[in-house]
């Protein structure tokens, strides 16, 4: 088998795998909005030790971070994916 079809099939059934773990993510009741950053610090511990606990180990860092995503804009924080920011050296 070709490395590069392989390497294709790994990445596809990735995804879809990634795609099963949010689709069957269970999501705790939509709780009290987030509104404020010491809301957000106080929330945060909790709202990943959720995640975690649902979704196990052995998941890709970007399945955790959907699941995450989920839940932060489920208590009204507003969340921007993979922002890129420029960095300046000298």
């Amino acid at each position: 088998m070709d490395p590069m079809e392989t390497s294709n099939e790994e990445a596809t059934l990735s995804s879809q795998l990634q795609n099963l773990s949010i689709k069957y993510y269970i999501q705790e009741e939509a709780g009290t909005q987030i509104l404020t950053l010491a809301a957000f610090i106080e929330r945060l511990p909790t709202l990943c030790s959720s995640i975690s606990k649902t979704l196990g180990t052995r998941q890709l860092e970007k399945t955790y971070q959907n699941a995450l995503k989920i839940d932060l804009e489920k208590h009204g924080v507003e969340v921007i994916d993979e922002q890129s920011i420029k960095i300046l050296i000298r």
